[in-house]
C-alpha cells in the first residue's frame, strides 16, 4: 500500500435551542457533537482491527453564536483514511451508527448525515515494483532509494491504478537548508528534481520496452 483512501463525512447534529442557564429545558447539540468526536476515536481503537490502519479526524466543528445560548444545531466535518476496502466500509458503517446512537442517547433527533467516498487507496503492483527497483538503484544510486512506508495521505493516481496495474513512486524535492511540508506556505520544492524525474521516467520506459522486445 502506498496511499490511503480519502473519504469525508458531514453531520448536522440537531438539538433544541435554549438559554445556557437552563440546559435542562433544551437539548444541547454542542455537548452531543463533542461526545460524537470522542466516540469516533473509539471506533479506531475498539471496533476496527488494530493491525489494520485507519484514521478518523474531525477537522471542522461549528455551532452557536454566543456564550449563553444553546444553539439549534452544530455542524461537524471529518475525514476518514483507510488502506483496505473492507475496513473502509466498516469505518463508514461505524461512524453513521455511532452518530445516531449518541444523538438517540441524548434524546435528540436523528442527525442529518452525508458520507462521501473519495479517492480509493493506492496499491503498488509487486511485480511491476520488482521490475522498477533495479532502474531506481541504477539511476539514483542505492543510497538514494528509500522505501516509503504506507501513509494515510491520499492520492488521486489511485483512480488510474484501479483501471490498470501500476506503481507510484515519490521523488524527493526537499531542501537541506529548510524544513518543508506540503499544503503549507513554506513549501518551496527544489526544481532540480524535475530533470531527474524526467530521466527516471524515461529510463523506466526504455527498460520496459527492452524487456518486451527481448521476450518477443
Amino acid at each position: 500500500w502506498s496511499a490511503a483512501s480519502v473519504d469525508e463525512f458531514r453531520i448536522r447534529v440537531l438539538g433544541k435551542g435554549g438559554h445556557g442557564a437552563y440546559p435542562h429545558r433544551a437539548i444541547d447539540p454542542v455537548l452531543i457533537a463533542s461526545q460524537m468526536v470522542v466516540a469516533f476515536q473509539s471506533i479506531v481503537s475498539r471496533q476496527l482491527d488494530a493491525a489494520r490502519q485507519a484514521v478518523i479526524t474531525v477537522g471542522s466543528i461549528h455551532g452557536g453564536t454566543t456564550s449563553n445560548v444553546i444553539p439549534e444545531h452544530v455542524d461537524l466535518e471529518g475525514t476518514v483514511r483507510t488502506l483496505e476496502p473492507d475496513v473502509r466500509a466498516q469505518a463508514r458503517e461505524a461512524i453513521l451508527r455511532t452518530a445516531r446512537g449518541v444523538a438517540s442517547a441524548a434524546g435528540a433527533p436523528e442527525p442529518e448525515m452525508e458520507y462521501v467516498f473519495g479517492t480509493p487507496s493506492l496499491y503498488n503492483e509487486p511485480a511491476l515494483m520488482d521490475e522498477a527497483l533495479p532502474v531506481f538503484h541504477r539511476v539514483l544510486g542505492s543510497e538514494n532509494v528509500v522505501r516509503y512506508e504506507p501513509g494515510m495521505g491520499g492520492e488521486d493516481f489511485s483512480f488510474f491504478r484501479e483501471a490498470v496495474p501500476g506503481i507510484m513512486f515519490r521523488l524527493g524535492v526537499g531542501r537541506r537548508d529548510r524544513d518543508m511540508n506540503i499544503h503549507s506556505a513554506a513549501f518551496d520544492p527544489d526544481e532540480r528534481a524535475v530533470s531527474l524525474g524526467v530521466r527516471l521516467m524515461s529510463e523506466l520506459l526504455w527498460d520496459a520496452l527492452e524487456r518486451r522486445t527481448a521476450s518477443e
